[in-house]
């Protein structure tokens, strides 16, 4: 059984593995747990002009975590019929498990960092009873940030630290699509962002290789929001839905994300 070939035929980037001793619950959530995959899918950002007038904005981490979340079930089902046992996403901490597998190295902004794609990438763990031969304990990479404030002077709302790690309370993503009372003092940043922000990212020098990538023609149709009608926006729910998640795109969170952009869009006009 060939783990690492089967997750890489399937179109992960990456396939790391580490002993799952090394996370207390593991053995909690698939008795007999002997190996943590650790799989990586790389994304670009979106070409921000790529955009339609009427679109609202997803960050590409999105579609590409959807994607990757089917992939990882297809993986676990495809060990599964080899005979071991397999739990895809248990519920463990994925940018701790990619540290320990040393596949990046924590930045100022609390994202991991890849060497070869950066920030942009989805990770996705999987749980297995097979043991995969070869493991070891890899030294965790320490972080290449220095005295960069970069990330921190690009967010918008202030939410990235200064000597490290995130507010949640003044990060923009923390309320997108959520259910929860979007911040007045806040809402004149969202601007057409749907979900996710993306600013420290972008600002990021160490991200400063990545290139742009086209939006797909089935999300710049989708997205195409603003002033929609609410039949349209049920319309175009589920073709959110499907491209980046049911948990994520709900009718009613739809709704009010659309409003919310509207209302941002407008007192930056009046300023």
């Amino acid at each position: 059984m060939d783990i690492r070939s089967w997750a890489l035929e399937m179109g992960f980037d990456e396939a790391e593995a580490i002993p799952a001793a090394m996370l207390p619950r593991a053995q909690e959530l698939l008795p007999g747990a002997r190996t943590l995959w650790i799989l990586v899918t790389a994304h670009r950002p979106f070409d921000p002009g790529d955009w339609p007038e009427d679109g609202l904005v997803v960050a590409s981490h999105y579609p590409a975590s959807q994607q990757a979340y089917h992939r990882t079930r297809r993986l676990a089902a495809r060990i599964a019929e080899a005979g071991c046992s397999a739990l895809a996403h248990p519920m463990l901490p994925a940018k701790k498990a990619a540290l320990l597998a040393g596949i990046g190295w924590m930045g100022r902004q609390d994202l991991l960092h890849h060497p070869r794609y950066g920030t942009y990438v989805c990770l996705h763990l999987l749980l297995t009873d097979q043991e995969e031969k070869g493991m070891t304990t890899r030294k965790v990479l320490p972080s290449l940030c220095g005295a960069c404030q970069a990330c921190v002077d690009a967010c918008p709302t202030g939410a990235v630290q200064r000597e490290g790690g995130i507010d949640p309370a003044r990060c923009l993503r923390a309320y997108m699509l959520e259910g929860v009372p979007f911040p007045e003092d806040m809402l004149p940043f969202l601007g057409r962002r749907l979900v996710g922000c993306e600013s420290c990212q972008l600002a990021c020098p160490h991200n400063a290789f990545v290139g742009f990538a086209p939006v797909p023609p089935e999300l710049r149709e989708a997205v195409r929001l603003l002033g929609a009608s609410e039949e349209t926006i049920r319309t175009r729910c589920k073709d959110l839905a499907g491209l980046l998640g049911k948990n994520l795109i709900r009718p009613q969170r739809l709704q009010e994300a659309c409003a919310l952009c509207e209302r941002s869009l407008r007192m930056n006009s009046h300023r």
